[in-house]
Order: structure tokens, then C-alpha cells, then sequence
């Protein structure tokens, strides 16, 4: 699993290749072909050509790895016969040479192996001028070893590079190759050859698959040639996308722990704005029912300081007291419960709950003693008096006014 995440990390999606072609003398002919990953695919971007590394260096994008081949002068491609442990030695190829002069390195084909070999002070040398241009050296190549691997994906029997010429076979494997008599330069005396689903011009062939090959190689690939330079340069790269990796991680983690936050935050802030609404509502709810609650509270306390939440018996008494009038006694009004007089007006009116006043008409005085008494005689009266009488002689009647008070 480790493993996958770091290819996945360390997986180049751009990528250029450039082949330095070493010319007799100081000159150098480079032929640069830039190569990008989409969707699983190797497209070619661009290819150009040029005299010198400067101006290479000036029109390439310094954020992509380069993967370096070099060929022509001072560069040895030879081919050998295959080993049985397959393995492949300096001195096979030139005898009392010191391995601490030269890289070396051999490619295995079906028939046959191929050996590289170019001094150490030449290939450093080069790597240095273009890492002191600004681009970033991942890896180095001599002759075709670059094309090993993506010759099956070509669509020609032969391929002709500056400075070689390859024959395939029709399994589209490498049958032989031959060195050109002369570096080849003008592109237009070479045709494009078809690679895939794409072109790629057959002077840019070896540095399109220069740059195929960083972006096919996976994290940790051992360096073709043992170069500090490049170790170092792997490293620092190796280095820089982990940090990049990392950082653009913990900024991810920091981002969605704030979108957690802010959901978060967001769910519960709109569940207190719609508690506070809740409360809002309750509260005037709370206060309506508290001003409904005083209101009943007080006509409550009316009806009991008026005595209207018991039975008055009005009836009753009125019957009572009918029936033990005398026949000749005339009851002119009765008042059950009369108003009390209330020295302000702003008192509100207040009722005798325990009286009763009676009004009559009798032509004789005994008769009203004999109604008072027959009064007394009923158990709810607590007290019956006379509070008023008066005889007229005109009507020879006695006009009388009596209170009774109920228990």
C-alpha cells in the first residue's frame, strides 16, 4: 500500500528529454522533446532542436525532471555477447580500463547485450551545465537505451535516429542497429515515425522515449549510471514533492476540519436561531396565559368576594318567608343581598351576601311582631330586626322595613 501512495506521489506528469549528440571538436547538435501523463497516456507536447545548452535551457519549463542521453564523440556503444548470470564488466569491453574513469552499463536484448560507456568527468561535466541552467537532471543515458522499452509501440521496420539506425523485427524487436556515417541534423531529411497513436519526428524519437521513460519508472528505480550528481538531485526532488505532499496534505486536513467546523457550527447555530424563535413564541405564549391566569385569578376573586361561586337559595328564602307572612301583612319589596354603601366610588360595588330586607304594609303592629316572630323560627336566619317603621294616619297603615341576616 506504501508503496502505491509513494508512486503515486513521486510519479512525474511531465517530463523532457534531451539528447546531447557530441560532435568532433566543441560543437554539439541537441535534439529535446518534452512529454506529458494524461489519462494513463504519454502525449508529446513538444520537440525542438538547438546548438547549444543555453539556449536549450532557455525555452524548457524548469519545473520538469530532464532525462539526459548522450551520444557522438567520446560516447561507446557496443555490442556484446550475453553472460549466463548476465552480467557485464567494464573489462570486457575495454581491457585495463579503471572503472573509476568511466560509467558504465549494458542493456540485454533477445540475442544480444549492449554496452555504454562514457568518462565520468564528460558526463558530470554536462550534468553540472545544466543544473547550473536551472533544470533538473533525473537521469542519463547513452545511445538508443533509452527506445529499449518503446520500440514495441513503433510502427516502423527501421528507425534512424543522429546517430544510429535501428532495425526491427517483426515481433518489433531490436534485430540489429548500425552507426550513422554522419550526425544527422536537418530534420527535414528524416521522416516522422509513427509511435502509438502519435508522430514523433526520428530525430526527436531518442528524447521523446528519454522522457516516456521518467514517466513511466516507478519510486526508487535504481540511476543507470552511479553519478553523485544525480543521487543528489533525486534526492533534493524526492524530497521537495514528500514536503509538497505533506503540506498540500495537512492543508487539506486543515480545510476539511474547518468545513467540519463550519457544518457544524452552521447545523447547531441554526438550530439555536430557531430555538430562539421557539422561545420567542413560548415566552408570548407564557405571558398571554400569565395575563389569561390574572384575569380568571380576579373574576375568581370577584365571584368569591361576591359570593356568587355558592348557591344564593334566593327562591327558597322568598318562599319561606312568603308563607309565614300574616294575611293581613302586604310585603311591598324584598331586597336579597342589597349593595352596601362604599365611601368611594372607584370601590366598586359591594353586596351583603348575608341579608335580606324586606318592605311592607301592615294596619297593625302586632302583626309585624308576629311576623318577626315567625321569622326567627326558620334555621338559616341567624337575626331578624325591625331597622325601620312608620304609621301614617291618613292611611291608618304602618309602613315597616325588615332585615334578616342569614348564617
Amino acid at each position: 500500500m506504501w508503496s502505491g501512495l509513494k508512486n503515486k506521489i513521486l510519479q512525474n506528469t511531465r517530463a523532457t528529454g534531451i539528447e546531447v549528440v557530441l560532435l568532433p571538436g566543441q560543437g554539439m547538435h541537441i535534439n529535446c522533446a518534452t512529454a506529458s501523463l494524461e489519462k494513463n497516456k504519454i502525449i508529446k507536447t513538444d520537440e525542438q532542436g538547438g546548438q547549444s545548452l543555453e539556449g536549450i535551457a532557455a525555452r524548457l519549463n524548469k519545473k520538469h525532471p530532464v532525462c539526459l542521453v548522450l551520444n557522438g564523440k567520446g560516447i561507446i556503444t557496443r555490442k556484446i555477447p550475453l553472460t549466463k548470470n548476465d552480467s557485464f564488466t567494464l573489462g570486457e569491453v575495454l581491457p585495463n580500463a579503471n572503472p573509476g574513469d568511466f560509467y558504465f552499463y549494458a542493456d540485454q536484448y533477445e540475442a544480444f547485450a549492449i554496452a555504454h560507456i562514457a568518462r565520468k568527468d564528460l558526463v558530470d561535466g554536462l550534468i553540472q551545465q545544466l543544473q547550473e541552467q536551472g533544470l533538473q537532471v533525473m537521469q542519463v543515458y547513452f545511445g538508443f537505451s533509452p527506445a529499449q522499452h518503446f520500440l514495441p509501440f513503433t510502427k516502423a521496420a527501421t528507425i534512424t535516429s543522429s546517430t544510429f539506425i535501428l532495425e526491427l523485427g517483426a515481433d518489433r524487436q531490436l534485430q540489429g542497429y548500425a552507426m550513422q556515417e554522419q550526425v544527422q541534423t536537418d530534420p527535414f531529411n528524416l521522416p516522422e515515425i509513427p509511435v502509438a497513436d502519435q508522430y514523433v519526428h526520428s530525430l526527436r524519437l531518442i528524447a521523446f522515449t528519454a522522457a516516456a521513460s521518467l514517466l513511466t519508472e516507478e519510486a526508487g528505480v535504481d540511476l543507470r549510471i552511479d553519478s553523485p550528481l544525480l543521487a543528489q538531485a533525486r534526492t533534493s526532488s524526492v524530497q521537495a514533492k514528500m514536503i509538497r505532499t505533506i503540506a498540500m496534505g495537512s492543508l487539506a486536513f486543515i480545510f476539511a476540519l474547518l468545513l467540519v467546523n463550519f457544518l457544524v457550527f452552521n447545523h447547531y447555530y441554526n438550530k439555536n436561531k430557531e430555538l430562539q424563535v421557539k422561545q420567542l413564541f413560548s415566552n408570548e405564549e407564557l405571558q398571554k396565559r400569565q395575563q389569561l391566569q390574572q384575569r380568571i385569578s380576579r373574576k375568581q376573586e370577584f365571584l368569591s368576594r361576591s359570593n356568587w361561586n355558592t348557591a344564593a337559595r334566593l327562591s327558597y328564602y322568598a318562599d319561606r318567608i312568603a308563607s309565614l307572612t300574616p294575611s293581613n301583612t302586604l310585603l311591598t319589596g324584598m331586597n336579597i343581598f342589597p349593595a352596601r354603601a362604599s365611601s368611594s366610588e372607584l370601590a366598586g360595588i359591594h353586596f351583603k351576601h348575608d341579608t335580606i330586607q324586606v318592605n311592607g304594609v301592615c294596619e297593625d303592629p302586632v302583626e309585624l311582631n308576629e311576623l318577626q316572630t315567625n321569622l326567627r323560627i326558620i334555621p338559616e336566619f341567624r337575626e331578624v330586626s325591625i331597622k325601620n317603621y312608620a304609621f301614617r294616619k291618613e292611611s291608618d297603615k304602618g309602613m315597616f322595613t325588615l332585615e334578616i341576616v342569614t348564617k
